[in-house]
């Protein structure tokens, strides 16, 4: 597990603590930052669990990586390469 998946999982189980206090108390300000809070702790622990993932394949097979990475520059580049010839028909 990853410091930022565990950072995740802990600022997702504060927005629910904060988001039951918030009912309890009737303040809707404070149940809405804690599903704020939920959502960014998922978030982070997903973030940290695609960072895991991603060593975990780079460790085991660094050719396959390095070719998923060449094959995805050269489309991004081919994209944005064309977007800029559509702007310059447009003119």
């Amino acid at each position: 597990m990853d410091t930022t998946e565990a950072k995740g999982m802990l600022k997702e189980a504060t927005g629910k603590v904060q988001e039951a206090t918030g009912s309890g108390a009737g303040d809707a300000m404070r149940q809405i930052k804690g599903g704020v809070g939920q959502v960014a702790g998922t978030t982070q622990e997903f973030a940290g669990r695609t960072v895991d993932m991603v060593r975990d394949q780079t460790g085991e097979n660094p050719l396959a990586v390095l070719g998923i990475v060449a094959v995805s520059s050269f489309l991004l580049g081919l994209l944005i390469g064309s977007a800029g010839a559509t702007k310059n028909l447009i003119r």
